[in-house]
């Protein structure tokens, strides 16, 4: 699954070896990837209160790209979170996303890319239970537009089950 992705030009963890072993009447799969240099999770990156306005708003374009070009390719994601979205800045001043984690993840239905973010943004709440900034004005309907790739009935749903998961003030944002 990682190679497929990569060759669809998603960065991905680079896998090593894979064992499987019988456990009951399935199987434990234990993968070794390649650790990547250099690279900070989407998670530190929002709690970095050092950050410019254009480096913020730079990784958040790239992220919400990456996963919007993951899921067209019809991809889902097994746990999308804040940790699982590792951020490499490059040489050029440009960011590089990268995927990370994806088992249990794998081909889905377009309406599954719904079940896909909002899991991200519950991880984004979670978050700021742990004192990580508010989002600036704007990022957030920004990064979600992004994520859709403007799709609007995507982006109307996702803004809609959303709504719930996020404090008024917060929500706007």
């Amino acid at each position: 699954m990682c190679n497929c992705i990569n060759q669809q030009g998603i960065p991905t963890s680079q896998i090593i070896a894979v064992a499987a072993t019988s456990a009951g009447i399935g199987f434990k799969v234990e993968m070794l990837i390649c650790l990547e240099r250099e690279v900070d999770t989407l998670l530190d990156l929002l709690a970095d209160r050092s950050l410019s306005a254009s480096e913020r708003q730079k990784f958040l374009k790239t992220t919400a790209s990456t996963i919007h070009q993951f899921h067209e390719q019809g991809w889902l994601h097994g746990d999308l979170n804040l940790m699982n979205i590792l951020i490499q800045k490059e040489d050029t001043g440009t960011y590089r996303t990268i995927l990370v984690d994806l088992d249990p993840g794998g081909l889905g239905p377009v309406t599954d890319r719904l079940a896909n973010l909002t899991r991200l943004v519950r991880s984004y709440r979670k978050s700021r239970c742990n004192q990580i900034p508010t989002l600036q004005p704007g990022e957030g309907f920004r990064f979600m537009h992004g994520v859709t790739g403007g799709k609007r009935q995507l982006l109307k749903r996702l803004l809609e089950k959303t709504r719930q998961l996020l404090d008024s003030e917060e929500w706007k944002r």
